[in-house]
């Protein structure tokens, strides 16, 4: 995953998890940097594993609903 800083929470999902690079200037410099870290990450035997287990956690239909109907029933 690579995305730009200052997206919601996603800069720290991404960073805390370590599924992915933030871009945090536009520099060719910075790019290059963001690569290297990029393919640091993939040549980890499990991302692949850690990147679904976020997404399932985070971002799956039946976690999305489970969490609106609790700030549903709160209110």
């Amino acid at each position: 995953i690579i995305i730009n800083s200052r997206i919601g929470d996603t800069e720290r999902l991404i960073t805390e998890e370590r599924i992915g690079v933030v871009v945090k200037e536009f520099s060719e410099s910075f790019y290059a940097t963001a690569i290297e870290e990029l393919l640091r990450l993939l040549s980890e035997p499990e991302i692949r594993l850690r990147c679904r287990k976020v997404a399932e956690a985070k971002f799956s239909l039946e976690s999305g609903a489970g969490r609106y109907r609790k700030v549903y029933e709160s209110l």
